[in-house]
């Protein structure tokens, strides 16, 4: 009974082929290349030059005065504190809970129970400006800064209320 079903698919699928006139294409073989490498380029009809494909290029309009994409700095991102002054740190994270003075540096540590995380000031022309911020667990193992800062900024709100 299957190989019937598969004569008659067989037969279809040639019915098919014959009426649409779909063949199969000729092979190039040793002596057709040999003939084609033997033609000489100008002999070669016009209807063969190859032409360039149309270019699909999209130009987009764009406003002239539009203001260029920003990047998006969510509060808890080390990078907003890169170069910000002490009253900005008073501001967000209150009172640091130990201030080292270290020529020419100042270490501002903040200590929480999930973390500690110090930053680092330099002197600048216009004041001391933060270079530097590293949290640390409280085994004195590095930790990801950012998940540290989120809870002192989340103590400081708590405090601030």
């Amino acid at each position: 009974m299957g190989s019937v079903v598969l004569m008659g698919c067989v037969c279809a699928l040639a019915a098919v082929v014959a009426a649409t006139g779909v063949t199969r294409s000729p092979q190039p073989t040793m002596e057709t290349a040999a003939a084609l490498s033997a033609v000489e380029p100008s002999a070669a009809p016009p209807t063969a030059v190859l032409q360039e494909p149309p270019s699909f290029a999209i130009e987009l309009e764009r406003d002239e005065e539009a203001a260029p994409p920003r990047k998006i700095v969510v509060a808890n991102d080390p990078r907003r504190f890169i170069g910000a002054k002490p009253d900005f740190l008073l501001e967000e994270l209150g009172q640091p809970s130990s201030l080292r003075k270290e020529a020419p540096a100042e270490v501002w540590q903040y200590r929480a129970e999930l973390c500690v995380l110090d930053i680092v000031l330099y002197e600048a022309s216009d004041g001391p400006s933060v270079v530097y911020l590293e949290a640390r667990d409280l085994y004195a193992e590095p930790a990801e800064t950012a998940p540290c800062l989120s809870h002192l900024l989340d103590l400081a709100a708590v405090s601030d209320s």
